[in-house]
């Protein structure tokens, strides 16, 4: 096994065309579930390394109430037709979607792995760390106000030390605190990319986030998951 680190000045660099690329999706001013004319391939063209696969469409469903939004993003067959959110059943969200969205619009003949809908342009743990932000944007695609979540996230390579952060030990561990926060990637013999990173918010109450995504040339899991709580952090 080969162990590959990454800093978080590279990973910020990664991040920033994907948030200006986000920032271009419109505010709609329909409530309810619709369909948000945005395109979410601007986030793929913003991603070194990873490309949309082939015969491919992405539709995005925006979910608007009187305290914000959120957004769900689908792989389509590029054939495929696109129905209005009031056509398509309601069920499970996709796995890149954040975890808080638990029932969205699921239109038929969705693809819902992400590796029937991006590609690695070379299997290397950089352009895994690549498609690992760019699922995280996608799963906050259209979110607005109180909907957003991961845009609010830090990744770490250690506790936050901020004045306004909780100590070291008011972190409440849902198993053993790992021994590395460090973000990094695992590649193994059998060809898999383990992409490992934390990250942390004080949206809600202070929350740590593990990270764990495996990039295989021929499938793929996204992991998401919250590991610590600590008291303090901000409502709005």
């Amino acid at each position: 096994m080969t162990v590959t680190p990454f800093d978080l000045e590279t990973l910020a660099l990664w991040r920033e065309p994907l948030e200006a690329a986000s920032e271009a999706f419109p505010v709609p001013e329909l409530s309810g579930w619709s369909l948000s004319g945005f395109d979410p391939a601007a986030l793929v063209l913003a991603t070194e390394g990873v490309q949309l696969a082939p015969a491919v469409k992405l539709i995005t469903y925006v979910l608007r109430t009187g305290g914000g939004g959120v957004g769900v993003t689908w792989g389509l067959p590029a054939a495929a037709p696109v129905p209005p959110a009031e056509d398509c059943p309601i069920g499970a969200p996709p796995p890149w979607s954040w975890p808080s969205v638990d029932r969205v619009p699921r239109p038929p003949s969705l693809l819902a792995h992400p590796h029937e809908v991006v590609h690695l342009t070379d299997h290397t743990p950089e352009n895994a760390v690549r498609a690992s932000l760019l699922v995280r944007a996608w799963g906050e695609l259209g979110a607005y106000r109180h909907g957003r979540a991961w845009s609010d996230h830090a990744i770490l390579a250690a506790l936050p030390t901020d004045d306004d952060s909780p100590a070291p030990e008011a972190w409440r561990w849902a198993t053993q605190p790992p021994a590395e926060l460090h973000p990094h990637v695992e590649a193994t013999p059998d060809g898999a990319l383990h992409v490992r990173f934390y990250s942390v918010s004080g949206y809600g109450g202070w929350q740590i986030y593990e990270h764990h995504d495996h990039w295989h040339p021929h499938y793929t899991r996204i992991g998401i998951g919250r590991v610590a709580q600590a008291p303090g952090g901000w409502n709005g």
